[in-house]
């Protein structure tokens, strides 16, 4: 089978010490899926290359043959259009080989894995089509494929347009370069196994397992500040999901009470604290104390905060601050501070705050809100308003996020009682988590 451009789902990426995995140890260890939650049936991009423009030593990293997206925004144009910022070219490549590659990492979404003679890049194999494709494969097969193929191309033009909205709103420089596209997997039994151990689910009982299928399978660019201890980055977490030895104590509870008050239900509000808000969103605290010294790095940071607020009111979508070092910072060697989006998006991300005004008029209503997924986009939705205000009133800035319809009528408490979820099946999710990601155990 040739070939096919398309895209299949890899929001959980996550790059945390990517490039040191050696042990088989590291490699099980789930770094890419910090306090995130599985989103069934949604998908990341398929080929777009930002800028280099203003960077030195930028690795040049081979292009599958783009589709082709009639009517780019204006902005997009613009980016094109500046010289030859960004050439496409094709790759040869029809199949990815994962047993001929170095193993680096296992995502709950990607299997991540060397690229041999290119140190400056690695490649990542989409893992869920693969297991979704065995399911169906018995009997199906050629039907399941054409199916696969369509659907994964129909999700491609979206998934293009936030990454192209990325580069308009926050500049090539800050987005690495990546190259994805649908591709033929050569697989093996020990493989399919290995991704079905990755994604906690059973391998089915086939008698035979297909060599080759379809999945999306990514160069992207290494970001080399992801090792360096020094680099920091804007994680805020999800403060109703975490220990619940920590979450129920008074101190915590008054901290949820008072940021949620002046950050999400009344954002105009001068009042702002800044040690109950890092109590709940202790991981900003390194970047926010350093920022408070360093006015390089302050710069850069309200850089990034300006764009992100502007980002979200004219798109209507978050970005995943949730994780570590989705959005990553770093000291150049000039002293200066600069920032990359190395996986600032994911489907959840995206659909948090479009879905917020049906949720919350379910919470005006005082009608439950029962689903996992639904109450997830809420919940990530408040804290990315609440991170964002948090940190733009740390750095002086003037504007602010009210994107949490009626926020002004819920209490804080009644946010917490709907957003928190101390018992199964979170607990014990959170509780693997924070064992995983001790940096999340720190308030």
């Amino acid at each position: 089978m040739a070939c096919v451009e398309g895209c299949y789902s890899e929001y959980m990426f996550r790059f945390l010490s990517l490039f040191r995995k050696t042990s088989e140890d590291q490699i099980d260890d789930n770094e890419y899926d910090l306090a995130e939650t599985q989103m069934p049936g949604r998908d990341i991009v398929e080929n777009r290359m930002p800028s280099s423009t203003g960077e030195k030593n930028k690795p040049n990293i081979p292009l599958l043959k783009p589709l082709t997206i009639t009517k780019p925004s204006p902005e997009v144009v613009a980016l094109q259009q500046e010289g030859e910022k960004s050439r496409i070219t094709d790759l040869d490549r029809q199949v990815f080989d994962v047993n001929g590659k170095t193993l680096l990492g296992k995502g709950g979404e990607n299997f991540v894995y060397a690229i041999p003679d290119n140190e400056s890049v690695v490649g990542r194999v989409a893992i869920e089509p693969l297991i979704e494709q065995l399911a169906q494969v018995e009997g199906h097969q050629d039907t399941e494929v054409t199916t696969a193929r369509e659907t994964l191309q129909a999700k491609l033009a979206a998934e293009n347009a936030t990454y192209d909205e990325l580069c308009a709103y926050f500049g090539n420089e800050h987005v690495p370069q990546t190259t994805r596209s649908v591709s033929e997997v050569t697989t093996s039994r020990e493989f399919l196994e290995a991704i079905h151990k990755a994604k906690r689910r059973d391998m089915p009982n086939l008698a035979q397992a297909p060599a080759d299928m379809l999945t999306i399978a990514a160069i992207q660019e290494k970001v080399p500040e992801i090792n360096d201890d020094n680099s920091l980055d804007v994680q805020g977490g999800l403060a109703e999901v975490r220990n619940p030895k920590v979450m129920n104590t008074e101190q915590y509870r008054g901290a949820y009470e008072d940021a949620t008050q002046t950050l999400v239900c009344d954002p105009e509000s001068p009042s702002f604290d800044l040690d109950q808000f890092l109590v709940i969103h202790p991981d900003l605290r390194k970047t926010l104390v350093q920022a408070d010294t360093n006015s390089q790095l302050k710069a850069s940071l309200t850089d990034f905060v300006q764009k992100a607020m502007r980002y979200s009111k004219e798109t209507g979508k978050s970005l995943d601050l949730n994780g570590a070092k989705n959005i990553l910072f770093f000291e150049n060697t000039d002293n200066s501070w600069s920032y990359k989006l190395i996986d600032a998006t994911s489907p959840y991300a995206e659909a948090a705050l479009t879905k917020t005004k049906e949720l919350m008029e379910k919470v005006v209503a005082k009608e439950p809100i029962e689903d996992h997924i639904d109450r997830h986009l809420l919940r990530s939705a408040v804290n990315y308003q609440r991170t964002l205000n948090g940190l733009a009133k740390q750095l002086g800035i003037e504007d602010h996020l009210d994107m949490i319809p009626h926020a002004s009528t819920v209490t804080p408490s009644e946010f917490w009682d709907i957003l928190y979820d101390g018992g199964p099946p979170e607990s014990s999710r959170q509780k693997q988590e924070d064992e995983e990601t001790p940096s999340q155990q720190s308030v």
